[in-house]
């Protein structure tokens, strides 16, 4: 149970894609990057388990579209392993991943699971409060360097559609 990284977490909630106001497109990047690329959804996921996690990011629609909005999102991946994050959006970020947090403890199932599997892992059952704590601890510094070590990890892309216009992850700038 130690594999769950906060900034991991911010990160996906930062760069999101779903939107928190109905009808609206969102303000993340992926929402942005989808808006200008209609028929296009995308969004950003941390998966966390019990010896690993998985930061994913989700595109469907029109292959061309796809790639377009792929740019976008990996162009927006850099930047933030830059530093280029501002104040308001990293406040943002971190409100936004509290309450997926806060959210997803809300389920009795996964909950159960995940007391159990927190007894098993460590002793204690997994407390909900500790990791809205520890993703209110998040800076710009933590984030950058979360982004820019998925950027140096290998990364993987999977296509279903027209490969000849779908990315390979060289063409992203994502190392293999």
């Amino acid at each position: 149970y130690n594999s769950f990284k906060p900034e991991i977490a911010v990160l996906a909630a930062l760069i999101g894609g779903k939107p928190n106001v109905k009808w609206s497109p969102g303000f993340s990047v992926l929402s942005k990057a989808a808006k200008a690329n209609p028929g296009v959804t995308a969004s950003a996921s941390n998966f966390t388990y019990s010896d690993a996690g998985l930061f994913a990011i989700e595109i469907k629609g029109a292959a061309a579209s796809v790639r377009k909005t792929a740019e976008e999102a990996a162009s927006a991946l850099k930047s933030i392993a830059t530093g280029t994050v501002s104040k308001e959006d990293l406040a943002k970020a971190v409100a936004t991943a509290k309450f997926d947090a806060l959210d997803a403890s809300q389920s009795g199932v996964a909950t159960l699971l995940s007391a159990g599997s927190g007894i098993v892992q460590t002793g204690k059952p997994f407390q909900v409060v500790e990791t809205v704590q520890s993703i209110g601890g998040v800076t710009a510094d933590k984030l950058k360097a979360a982004a820019k070590a998925l950027l140096d990890g290998k990364a993987t892309v999977a296509a279903v559609g027209d490969l000849h216009v779908l990315p390979f992850a060289e063409e992203l700038g994502l190392n293999v």
